[in-house]
């Protein structure tokens, strides 16, 4: 468990919708946590002996500082994923130890949410990127 010592502060970093996934791809070391929500297809994601897998209808939160190597379930695999940081004073934190992933009945209805922070975070209006 994570305990704030001072004050935390969050930097929102990027928010997209993926296609034309990547059938395998790893990483040394996650500059971000995520939300990735997945609408078709899934992934399953290898760190250390253990594995998760996210499938169409769940979210997965992806934790900074992650090693870890991932590969397709389905070659038609699309998500939203929203890029973020966590700071306590000055200094990015890992929001979970491990990807944990939230399945229906946890995930239902987030398909709006994520779709909504997309449209706003894509927007040209003024103010949208702090609106999401």
């Amino acid at each position: 468990m994570y305990y704030f010592v001072n004050s935390i502060h969050i930097e929102l970093l990027n928010v997209f919708l993926k296609k034309n996934v990547s059938p395998k791809f790893s990483n040394k070391f996650r500059d971000a946590n995520s939300f990735i929500y997945y609408m078709k297809g899934g992934q399953c994601f290898e760190f250390g002996k253990n594995k998760v897998y996210a499938r169409a209808g769940d979210m997965l939160i992806m934790p900074y500082g992650l090693n870890y190597k991932n590969h397709l379930l389905s070659k038609d695999t699309e998500y939203f994923q929203i890029d973020f940081l966590v700071f306590d004073q000055d200094k990015p934190f890992s929001i979970t130890q491990e990807p944990t992933v939230f399945s229906p009945p946890f995930s239902e209805n987030v398909y709006g949410y994520f779709s909504s922070i997309y449209a706003r975070y894509h927007s040209a209006r003024i103010g949208s990127e702090i609106e999401t």
